[in-house]
């Protein structure tokens, strides 16, 4: 039996943990070997098998564990869902509050034992992971964006069979088809991007380091310059002892 995770997170999916990660990695040292994680996230698979009564209240009991953060999207019902994880969490944390905290949950048992619970997109609204990776688009990017809302639109009024509370999700993966590889997660694309994130003030999350674009040559490949008037003149095609160097180093490879 694997021994358990002492610092564990559920989300519903694949999306949701790379999602997790990437953010995550713009803060904290996240290596990338699954047991030096400073938190195992765990794609459980849904929000109805996170909400499981025997599923959740046995996941509490877990011996050796310190800590246990759920995240799930609100969807269009964020009272219900906040009341359900409550209702399940009550015997092992009978002082939970009525409404969910604008910032998120955060409470601790007798044991020390720490619960945490997060609604996305923040805890009010209905929406979903994908309304709050929305607030990341670079602001660089914002035309094509407002160009794949409009498609969304446009897409709708010709018999789109979306359903509005899934427009959000829509919306970002048209973003994301247009990207380069196109049709990435969104998890992963903000894994692989190199732009510097730009949270919006909605997400409440604090803006991460600016990274400096890496250059071709220091990706390992020749970068060639426009010769300058500080070069050494010896270094010029037409030096002869230039010339005398280059040919023996052709010869070495003959």
């Amino acid at each position: 039996m694997p021994a358990v995770k002492s610092k564990q997170l559920l989300v519903e999916g694949q999306d949701d943990k790379f999602s997790v990660i990437g953010l995550m990695e713009h803060h904290v040292l996240w290596p990338n070997e699954k047991n030096r994680w400073p938190v195992f996230v765990d794609a459980v698979g849904s929000v109805s098998e996170i909400l499981n009564t025997t599923y959740l209240r046995t996941k509490l009991k877990e011996s050796n564990l310190e800590v246990l953060g759920v995240m799930i999207d609100a969807d269009d019902e964020p009272a219900a869902r906040w009341q359900s994880f409550r209702s399940i969490c009550a015997p092992a944390f009978p002082n939970l509050p009525l409404e969910l905290p604008a910032d998120g949950l955060i409470a601790h048992d007798a044991s020390g034992l720490r619960l945490g619970f997060w609604l996305m997109p923040d805890c009010s609204s209905g929406g979903m992971l994908e309304t709050f990776l929305r607030h990341l688009v670079p602001e660089s990017a914002n035309s094509l964006w407002r160009h794949a809302e409009a498609s969304f639109t446009t897409a709708c009024s010709l018999g789109a069979l979306c359903r509005p509370v899934h427009a959000d999700k829509a919306r970002i993966h048209t973003w994301l088809a247009w990207q380069n590889p196109p049709g990435e997660t969104p998890g992963r694309a903000h894994l692989q991007t190199t732009a510097p994130l730009t949270p919006s003030p909605r997400t409440r999350c604090p803006a991460p380091p600016t990274t400096a674009p890496v250059s071709p040559a220091r990706r390992g490949f020749h970068s060639p310059r426009s010769p300058s008037g500080n070069d050494c003149p010896r270094a010029a095609p037409s030096c002869s002892r230039t010339a005398r160097r280059r040919n023996q180093a052709k010869s070495q490879f003959r």
